[in-house]
């Protein structure tokens, strides 16, 4: 199996959802000095038996080249210990992603410990990239959380992706489409919401990973400028 991040479908995707987004919203081509980009990063080596290859084009390599964040602006959150201690090993051989941070946990959790912590320690996200392998009922909760933090601590524009599974066609043949009702009456998403002043700016469906991958991503991007 090989990096989430090999596919070039994938490094589309991040360039539609992510770095035009940004740069269309916030009128920047890259992060600002002393913020950062969060995401659920996933495994960034080139497949399982290397600890010394980086997919070429894994997020951070992908994101870097693409102008929108340095290494040390890019941090990574993966809660299977076992894809973030390969993370952490592979990076650290190739030696070329210096500063990158690597967190393993629930990215929400995460970004709460991160964001009240003091001095260099604190996480300043500008973007958070939820790229959720679950489908729309149980991710909608995520995005909740995840907008309820950065309204409490963030008092600077903010953008989330929030990447879900749309449909599947195995074991069996599932479309979430569905799910994505629950939005409407999701009382903490509509309370994170109304707070922030989220808005949602666009949303893209693609095929997911792989050259014959049998799943349908969805993504919807959301913005916040506060006053």
């Amino acid at each position: 199996m090989t990096g989430f991040g090999v596919c070039a479908r994938k490094a589309s995707a991040r360039r539609a959802t992510i770095v035009e987004p940004w740069r269309a919203l916030s009128g920047l081509q890259g992060l600002g000095p002393g913020f950062c980009y969060v995401s659920v990063c996933g495994p960034l080596a080139f497949d399982e038996s290397d600890t010394e290859r980086l997919a070429p084009l894994c997020e951070p390599l992908h994101l870097v080249a693409e102008g929108l964040c340095s290494a040390k602006q890019f941090v990574g959150v993966e809660r299977e210990g076992a894809i973030h201690e390969k993370n952490v090993e592979v990076v650290r051989r190739a030696r070329c992603l210096r500063g990158i941070r690597l967190f393993h946990g629930d990215l929400v959790s995460v970004l709460d410990r991160g964001l009240g912590e003091g001095g260099a320690k604190r996480l300043c996200p500008a973007i958070v990239n939820l790229d959720l392998l679950e489908g729309p009922a149980g991710g909608i909760e995520t995005l909740a959380r995840t907008m309820s933090a950065l309204n409490e601590f963030c008092p600077w524009p903010t953008m989330v992706v929030w990447n879900v599974i749309a449909a599947r066609r195995f074991p069996s043949r599932d479309d979430f489409r569905a799910q994505f009702t629950k939005m409407k009456t999701h009382e903490l998403f509509l309370g994170a919401v109304d707070r922030g002043g989220w808005e949602q700016y666009g949303e893209l469906e693609y095929g997911g990973t792989g050259p014959r991958s049998a799943t349908t991503m969805h993504t919807k991007v959301f913005w916040r400028a506060p006053g």
